[in-house]
This record gives C-alpha cells, structure tokens and sequence, in this order.
C-alpha cells in the first residue's frame, strides 16, 4: 500500500511541474479570424487570411489589396518569465501589421481530429489594430 501510495505522489508531482520552463513559440502558419482598426473590420482589405512566422525571424504577411504593399516582414516575440508569449513585434511596409503587439492567447485540444495536437486562439492588440488568429502551435514544447 506504501508503495501505491509513493507511486500516486510521485505522478502528481512530476505532472504538476510539467510547465515550469517550457516556452511558446509562434512558428508556423497562423489563419487570421479577423481584423480591427478601430470598429472598422479589415478582413477584406487583405488577399488571403494567413500569417506565417518561421523561426529564423522573418513572416509572411497577406496582401493589401489597396496599397499593393510587400506581403514580407519580420517579427519578434517577447516572452514572461515563464515563458508565456506576451507580445509579438512586426516590421512591415503595411502601418496595419507594423506595431507592437500586446497577446492574450487560448490554448486547447483540437476535438474534431481527437489527436494531442494543440490549437491556439491569439488575440494581438496594439493601440488601434486588433488582430485574432487560430492555428496550431508546432513549436509548443
């Protein structure tokens, strides 16, 4: 009984630490749900609906259909200690995408496919763009 007893407290204790130091990342390819400046929705200003973000820091951006503006730009995360992903900065030609962004983010299981992968909800905020995003999160250790 002793033993049983060991074991239980040893699984809710290696379980319960299972986070501490493991880090969010942003790395692949992110649907955009919707766009914000304002109460003014952009989701049509835009040829496409994904962001892309590769891990040696570059992304691609969808297109304006208005200004033609490059659909390249360069991003950067901002981590808690942690490791929660608490704003991400983009480098664009397009003034809707180059700002600094504020997260909130929703993580959970996807339940349609029934597998372990995990699905995320990223609301960016800056001072006027609001920007909500789903996607798998790759490189989510």
């Amino acid at each position: 009984m002793k033993n049983f007893i060991l074991v239980i407290l040893i699984y809710f204790l290696s379980t319960s630490c299972s986070d501490v130091g493991k880090t969010q990342t942003l790395e692949g390819m992110w649907a955009i749900q919707s766009i914000r400046y304002g109460n003014m929705e952009l989701n049509n200003t835009y040829y496409g609906n994904l962001i892309t973000f590769h891990n040696d820091g570059s992304c691609e951006l969808p297109l304006n259909r208005y200004g033609q503006l490059s659909d390249d730009g360069s991003w950067k995360q901002s981590l808690d200690k942690k490791g929660k992903i608490i704003s991400i900065k983009i480098i664009s030609e397009d003034s809707i995408f180059n700002n600094l962004f504020l997260t909130t983010n929703k993580m959970f299981f996807d339940p349609e496919d029934g597998s372990n992968l995990i699905l995320a909800g990223l609301t960016m905020k800056s001072q006027n763009v609001e920007i909500v995003l789903q996607g798998r999160l790759t490189g989510f250790y």
